[in-house]
Formats: C-alpha cells, structure tokens, sequence
C-alpha cells in the first residue's frame, strides 16, 4: 500500500507540473545513515519530502531538529494518515484518511461478495488537509 500511496501522490504532482523525484525507501527511520537520502534531498534543493505515513515524518521531523533545521522554513515536511493524535503537537501537515469509513465499506463490500455479488467496483473517501508548521507557505508572486 506504501508504494500505491507513493506513486499515486507523484503522479498528481507530476499531472500538475511539479518536478517529483521518488526517495523510495522501505521501513522506519533509525539511524544517522538512514537519514541519508534525506540529508542528499534537502542539499539538492528540493522544497518539500512527502512522507506516504505519519510516523516516517514525524521520525524526520525529530531528526531535522535534532541537527538544527526546522521544518516548514528549511524544508517542507509532509505526512498521510492524519489519525495520529500527535501530529498537531509536532506541526506535521498531514491528509487525514477517513479510515473509519473505508473499513466500515469494505467490510459491507466483503459480506455482499459472501453474499454472491461479484460486481467489482471503486469507491473514492476524500482526505482532510491539517494544515501544520511543518509545511512552508509559498507566498504569492507580487
């Protein structure tokens, strides 16, 4: 589900005209090597890292302190999931999934297939943007 996650968010921005490169990396985050491809981004020059998690932003953002850059002025950080209670205290920018009601639909989808109907269909949840310190506002050209 990560790497739908992840291409899914590349493919919007791509659609939109951003430069997206894929900092692919599988697990959590835990030592200082582990930060490299973080660390390479952000000399670069890119602007934002998207996490496809909470919990992978929130171990960057932890990291980022830790050497002296905030996040939301040196780099924008953001995450997907939105369900952690402690996002809002880190700042993290995230979507909210709305994972209540997809599992209450795929559960219904799952007894309905049981049930003998096997229609295939999709179902699209929109997600709510928290907005939080670690996304850097771009202000608008004078």
């Amino acid at each position: 589900m990560e790497n739908l996650r992840g291409t899914t968010m590349a493919d919007t921005l791509r659609q939109r005209g951003v430069a997206v490169d894929l900092l692919v990396r599988a697990g959590p985050f835990h030592s200082e090597a582990d930060f490299a491809t973080i660390d390479a981004a952000i000399l670069a020059g890119r602007t934002t890292i998207m996490f496809t998690n909470d919990m992978q932003a929130a171990t960057v953002i932890a990291y980022l302190r830790k050497t002296g850059r905030e996040p939301g002025r040196d780099v924008s950080i953001t995450g997907l999931d939105g369900v952690t209670p402690w996002a809002p205290a880190l700042g993290l920018a995230t979507v909210e999934v709305p994972v209540a009601r997809v599992a209450r639909k795929a559960i219904q989808l799952m007894v309905e297939g049981l049930a003998g109907n096997t229609q295939v269909t999709h179902h699209a949840y929109p997600g709510e943007l928290r907005l939080g310190t670690s996304l850097a506002r771009i202000a608008p050209d004078a």
